[in-house]
C-alpha cells in the first residue's frame, strides 16, 4: 500500500504516508476486511466512520481518497470515478460543519480546560527539574532526565512527534552527516555553545526548504550531560527511549509526552496543545511567519494553532 502511494505520491514524505497507510488500516480493521476494493463502497465507509471526530473523518476519508486514486485503471474508471464523488461531498459537509460548528481562533471548552498558564508553564518546568536524580543509575532515573528534556525542547520548538526521530551527539566538522532522508538530530556545538536541530523528517519535509534550527542556548549544558547519560541505556545515540529503554513510535511518545502534564496540573497536555498555546504567545506578523517555520508547517497552518479567548 505503501509504495503504491508513493508512486502516485512522489513528493510527500515518509511520515504523511504512514499516516496514510495508519487511516486506511484503522478503516479496514473496523470492518474485518483485509480486500482493499471495499473502499470503493463509499456509502459503507462513510456511514461506518460518521459518528466519529469530524477531523478524524476528514483525515481517514482524504488517505482513503488517495488510495483509490492510486487504484485507478481504464476499467475501474467509472466506479472509481463515482465513489470519489461521494467521498468529495462528505468532505465538503465536513468542512461546512467544521467551519460553522466553531470560530478557529477561537478556545473551544477542551482548550480551556487543557490551556496552560505561565506559572502552569514554570511549575510544570520547575517540578522536571527538580525530579532529575543527582546521578542517573537506572533506566527510571533516565525517564525522569528524558521528561525535562522533552518538555523543554517542545517549550523552545514546538514540534510534532518529530523528536522519536532524532539522534543526539555533538556538531560535527562535516555537517553532510546529518544529511540523511530518515533521521533527526539534536546536535551541540562545542564551540559555541549552543543547541541545534536538524529536522530532516517532519510532515513537511519535503515541502521545507528550511532544515536547521536553533533551541534555547539555555538547554546546552543539559543537553550535554543528557548526551552522556542516554548513551549508557542505547547505542544509537538515540535522543527519546520508552521507560523500559526501548525505541518508541509516535503514539508512545505522545503518552509520554501528556503524562508529564498529567502527573504534575492533574490534566493531559499533549504536543498540539503546546503548539496551540506558543503559537498564540505573539500575534506579530514577522514572528508569526518565523514561527511558523520553526514549527515546520505553512502560515496559515499556524494561524489555525493561534487561539484566543
Amino acid at each position: 500500500m505503501d509504495l503504491l502511494i508513493k508512486k502516485f505520491k512522489p513528493n510527500v514524505s515518509e511520515q504523511t504516508i504512514k499516516t496514510y497507510c495508519h487511516s486506511i488500516n484503522s478503516v479496514m480493521n473496523m470492518l474485518d476486511v483485509s480486500d482493499n476494493k471495499i473502499l470503493y463502497n463509499s456509502d459503507l465507509i462513510i456511514k461506518k466512520i460518521h459518528d466519529k471526530n469530524l477531523n478524524s473523518q476528514k483525515i481517514k476519508i482524504n488517505s482513503i481518497m488517495i488510495l483509490i486514486n492510486c487504484m485507478r485503471t481504464k476499467t475501474n474508471l467509472k466506479k472509481t470515478e463515482k465513489s470519489l464523488k461521494l467521498y468529495y461531498d462528505r468532505i465538503e459537509e465536513i468542512n461546512s460543519e467544521l467551519n460553522s460548528e466553531l470560530d478557529k481562533n477561537k478556545k473551544n471548552d477542551k482548550m480551556k480546560e487543557k490551556w496552560l498558564s505561565e506559572d502552569d508553564i514554570k511549575k510544570v518546568s520547575e517540578t522536571l527539574l527538580n525530579n532529575i536524580p543527582a546521578k542517573i543509575n537506572t533506566i527510571n532515573d533516565m525517564n525522569d532526565f528524558r521528561d525535562y528534556i522533552i518538555w523543554m525542547i517542545h517549550l523552545s520548538i514546538p514540534t510534532r512527534n518529530d523528536l522519536i526521530y532524532s539522534k543526539i551527539m555533538m556538531k560535527p566538522k562535516n555537517m553532510s552527516v546529518c544529511d540523511v532522508s530518515d533521521e533527526n538530530f539534536i546536535l551541540l556545538d562545542k564551540s559555541k555553545k549552543e543547541v541545534l536541530y536538524v529536522r530532516n523528517v517532519s510532515k513537511t519535509s519535503k515541502t521545507s526548504s528550511e532544515k536547521i534550527f536553533k533551541l534555547n542556548p539555555e538547554l546546552y549544558p543539559f543537553l550535554l550531560v543528557y548526551r552522556k547519560e542516554i548513551y549508557k541505556f542505547n547505542k544509537d545515540r538515540l535522543l527519546i527511549l520508552g521507560d523500559k529503554g526501548e525505541s518508541i513510535t509516535s503514539n508512545r511518545f505522545g503518552v509520554i509526552f501528556s503524562n508529564i502534564c498529567k502527573r504534575i496540573l492533574g490534566r493531559s497536555v499533549g504536543t498540539t496543545m503546546i503548539r496551540h498555546i506558543k503559537a498564540s504567545e505573539g500575534l506579530d506578523i514577522e514572528k508569526i511567519k518565523e514561527d511558523a517555520k520553526r514549527q515546520g508547517h505553512s502560515v496559515s497552518m499556524h494561524l489555525q494553532y493561534i487561539k484566543h479567548d
